[in-house]
């Protein structure tokens, strides 16, 4: 059985060309590897795995994909003002 100390932890950054990933080995060692996406990944003896992505937002600030609308009911037209998520007390809405 391998212990907790022998495993490999990832981060990674899914892109719509590329993957990068960050690796911590059982070791210390850290290194990071960009990937094509069609490249597989043995996880066998990952610990935690932890995915950001753009792709999203990428489509937005590239205006590709589908049409779409936002809709804010009554009572909450702020929200778009205090969406920045920079203020003092994030949750009071």
């Amino acid at each position: 059985m391998v212990s907790p100390g022998d495993r490999f932890e990832f981060a990674i950054d899914h892109a719509s060309t590329f993957t990068d990933v960050f690796v911590r080995c059982p070791e210390g060692k850290e290194c990071g590897q960009s990937m094509p996406r069609n490249q597989p990944l043995d996880t066998s003896l990952t610990v935690w795995i932890r995915v950001g992505t753009t792709v999203a937002t990428n489509a937005l600030l590239e205006r590709k994909g589908e049409k779409m609308a936002l809709l804010i009911t009554r009572g909450f037209r702020d929200l778009l003002h205090i969406s920045n998520q920079a203020r003092p007390h994030l949750f009071d809405l």
